[in-house]
């Protein structure tokens, strides 16, 4: 499942040592390029990886470096612009050298590390005339090869495949001269996910950016390991009129629950992003003291360490909360999509936040309400009320291997169900009445292996007072799939 890749954006970089291998075994591959010709496995892409010898001429970068033996000179190939992105306006990425070190495999071996030596000159760094810029060099597009554009950045990333063999996801140390007006006096470094030029740069304060003012060779490594314990976490949103928002994660250790994260101050969302039946991602979105939710916002998270750190932002619809929401493959086997209840009680499906469709009838109805209240002045106050809405359920009902998505109506009527389902003419909503006597607030199902129907689960609420809300009892209701 692993990939090695060893690019070059803008700056010609140097390497040498370069290596691949479980971590608890011999390297399966390693390179010091003291070999003539060895080149296993690499892509030069056009010529642009070059054995050279300790002390080699080169007054453009790097001028007679010693190295241990041989070392490779990397040089830029075809230069292009990327697609703007955050208004930053076009930019220039350069391809370079990469490999396929052990191929594009769907399998896990276990630990692994890739790591290689690149050589940085503090120096070249430094000089002014080499300040970073999304807009600098612009003229490589036509001649890749100019002499005096001699580049301000480069990008080593090591590419992980997931279970199918398709790529997955860079990891990647983003490295430049900083851009002008930047304190560090050498290489700016940082460590992300995403490598684009338009929307990366090595000086993005929010990814701990590290300054390098030595010169010489230096170690860049990725270490991949299972951070899975085989037990689930839980997470919950803690809300306090006047107070704010406490959301926490939950595990176990011998046998006995702990809190892993005590105290977060935005919203905390599992999603199931693989379809694979358990929530193994961590969405967040910011609490707001005046509207409680910031809807369209949602960043995708880690727990590392006991502690949660942002990897990239998501695109979600405008009108996305943290709640009345689950993805589903209603549009495709191979697309995952999100659906949730929106404020005015339609329930949306959206793919990478573009929205498909709308329902024109009513869903959800959560029973839960929370109040918020925030002062207008140091006279007055408004206070405003939010139903918790019920999550829709992502199932497979008839065995096709399309989910269709079941969610309670209980504004219209207690017992209502919602099926939604895409047909030849799009999506359709089919109201059913469930039998069950009162307001449905939560629904899951399983299918065992002997069976083409799923076994559906409902918790349902009946209040001994109906018109307060107050008293009652909850049951929980299970189908039995037939034949």
């Amino acid at each position: 499942m692993k990939r090695r890749l060893f690019r070059t954006s803008v700056i010609a970089a140097l390497s040498a040592g370069l290596l691949l291998g479980l971590v608890s075994s011999a390297f399966a591959y390693s390179n010091d390029f003291n070999t003539a010709g060895d080149t296993a496995d690499w892509s030069d892409n056009d010529g642009t990886i070059t054995q050279r010898p300790s002390g080699f001429s080169n007054p453009a970068y790097a001028d007679a470096i010693t190295s241990d033996g041989m070392h490779a000179r990397l040089d830029r190939g075809p230069c292009s612009f990327d697609v703007p992105q955050g208004g930053i306006g076009p930019s220039v990425n350069c391809s370079g050298p990469f490999t396929r070190w052990g191929g594009y495999g769907s399998v896990w071996h276990g630990p692994y590390q890739t790591q290689v030596d690149i050589y940085l000159d503090a120096a070249y760094a430094a000089d002014p005339a080499n300040d970073d810029s999304s807009v600098g060099n612009l003229d490589l597009i036509t001649d890749p090869m100019n002499p005096d554009e001699m580049g301000t950045r480069f990008d080593y990333t090591s590419a992980i495949n997931d279970n199918t063999g398709q790529h997955l996801r860079d990891f990647g140390f983003v490295v430049g001269t900083g851009q002008t007006g930047n304190a560090c006096a050498g290489w700016v470094v940082n460590a992300q996910t995403n490598v684009n030029r338009n929307n990366a740069f090595p000086d993005d304060l929010s990814k701990d950016p590290a300054c390098i003012t030595g010169t010489g060779w230096f170690t860049f490594k990725h270490s991949f390991f299972e951070n899975g314990d085989g037990n689930l976490e839980v997470i919950g949103n803690r809300y306090v009129p006047r107070l704010g928002l406490n959301s926490f994660i939950l595990g176990t250790k011998d046998g006995k629950p702990e809190t892993i994260v005590e105290y977060v101050s935005d919203f905390l969302f599992a999603v199931d992003l693989k379809g694979e039946g358990v929530k193994q991602t961590l969405w967040t979105q910011r609490f707001s003291k005046t509207a409680f939710f910031t809807p369209g916002q949602a960043d995708q998270a880690i727990l590392k360490n006991g502690k949660i750190l942002v990897e990239k932002a998501v695109r979600v619809p405008p009108a996305f909360r943290p709640m009345g929401a689950a993805f589903c493959n209603i549009t495709g086997k191979d697309t995952r999509s999100l659906a949730f209840i929106d404020e005015y009680n339609r329930l949306q499906v959206s793919t990478e936040g573009e929205e498909l469709w709308r329902s024109s009838t009513s869903v959800g109805g959560g029973y839960m309400e929370v109040e918020q209240e925030w002062a207008r002045s140091s006279m007055t106050a408004r206070v405003k009320f939010y139903k918790i809405e019920p999550t829709p359920l992502a199932v497979d009902l008839d065995g096709d291997g399309i989910e269709e998505l079941i969610v309670p109506q209980n504004q219209i009527r207690e017992g209502l169900l919602a099926v939604i389902f895409k047909g030849p003419a799009g999506f359709r909503l089919q109201t059913i009445n469930s039998g069950f006597e009162g307001g449905i607030t939560c629904l899951g199902a399983y299918k065992t292996e002997d069976a083409v129907q799923p076994t559906i689960i409902a918790s349902v609420v009946r209040y001994s007072n109906n018109l307060l809300k107050a008293g009652g009892e909850t049951q929980i209701i299970m189908t039995v799939p037939q034949d």
